[in-house]
């Protein structure tokens, strides 16, 4: 069986796909996967490095908000990725195509009706994303993760399919970490907590700037381990017990074992490992951004801080008050725990095996 697997751009609409991968290979070693993602994201070096998978880079062709020079030029961007799509299939031959939302999936998920290859979609934000709403007349499933979502895609007197509430596959390595990896890797103190900082597969710029700004003071009483992004880096080498690393790939198990406290924008992705491992958390959405219905949806799951009231001193304050509080922290790691269904993969894969036949 061969599947094609797409997505990209940032790690949001990857790492449910590479739960997946983890799962069937684990029960099925030849299962075969191919993948079609972005030329310039984060994806490709962990699709290729950490699982081995071979890899296509198409364009994106992204439908803009708001009237922009970008829309003149969407229907030459969206042929020209289509008709890369279409190659892939054709050479690749798929049993099944798989997004998790993004751009990048929607000419693939065209391509993969056009000669009649089954295809399945996740929807993974609260809020259903308009990728994912294009492709709804085209595709066999729909896995959608939260409840409050699955009434959006119930369309009576269509022909669509029903959506299927599963939650969101969570990498089963992310589990087996080791604290003292951590620990010995990067010189972190052992008798400090750990705060673990990033703002998703591609950094995030401010978050970036207030962690550089508190990072002096903040060792004093905790180690900082600080996933910038790729090409983002810091200027702090000579502070102690600051470490600073633009990506991870297997080593991601052990930082999260290690972190006591995680501070970090509200991307699904995040917030679904975040539930897999009852990681305490203060979340800061990317303003205007699904990221903000996402974050609404945790309640008294996580510290949620809105940006724009957000200042370096402050997020100073609400880390420290977190590192201070274990009885808050165990709160949150109990309550996160239970927001998000994510050991989930073997389920989804019995679906999309049975639906394929």
């Amino acid at each position: 069986m061969k599947i094609l697997l797409t997505g990209g751009g940032t790690l949001g609409s990857v790492t449910p796909l590479l739960a997946l991968v983890e799962a069937w290979r684990k029960r099925d070693v030849s299962v075969e996967f191919v993948w079609i993602g972005t030329k310039n994201g984060p994806e490709r070096k962990l699709v290729e490095e950490e699982y081995a998978i071979r890899f296509f880079q198409i364009s994106v062709a992204r439908f803009p908000r708001y009237f922009s020079i970008e829309l003149l030029f969407l229907p030459i961007q969206f042929l020209r990725a289509l008709i890369a799509s279409v190659k892939v299939v054709i050479k690749e031959k798929p049993n099944v195509v798989i997004g998790a939302g993004g751009f990048t999936q929607v000419p693939v998920i065209f391509s993969a009706w056009i000669f009649g290859v089954s295809s399945a979609i996740f929807q993974t934000d609260v809020q259903p994303l308009l990728s994912n709403k294009l492709v709804i007349p085209f595709v066999k499933n729909i896995f959608v993760a939260w409840k409050q979502t699955v009434s959006f895609f119930l369309k009576p007197n269509t022909k669509h399919p029903k959506p299927i509430f599963t939650g969101v596959p969570v990498r089963e390595s992310l589990l087996h970490g080791s604290k003292g990896k951590a620990i010995e890797r990067f010189h972190l103190d052992k008798n400090k907590l750990t705060v673990l900082v990033f703002g998703g597969g591609t950094g995030a710029e401010w978050l970036n700037e207030q962690i550089f700004e508190i990072a002096p003071q903040l060792c004093k009483k905790a180690n900082i381990l600080h996933l910038t992004g790729i090409g983002k880096r810091s200027e702090l080498a000579q502070v102690e017990g600051y470490v600073a690393v633009e990506s991870l790939g297997k080593e991601m198990a052990d930082v999260y074992a290690v972190a006591d406290l995680v501070v970090a924008r509200a991307g699904i992705g995040t917030i679904a490992e975040l539930s897999a491992l009852r990681k305490p958390a203060i979340l800061i959405p990317l303003p205007n951004s699904i990221q903000e219905d996402n974050a609404s949806a945790l309640k008294d799951s996580a510290r949620v801080l809105v940006q724009e009231n957000i200042t370096s001193e402050i997020l100073l304050k609400e880390i420290c008050l977190l590192l201070n509080n274990s009885d808050v922290r165990t709160q949150y790691s109990s309550c996160i725990s239970s927001i998000l269904r994510t050991d989930v993969a073997d389920d989804i894969i019995d679906y999309i095996v049975t639906s394929s036949r």
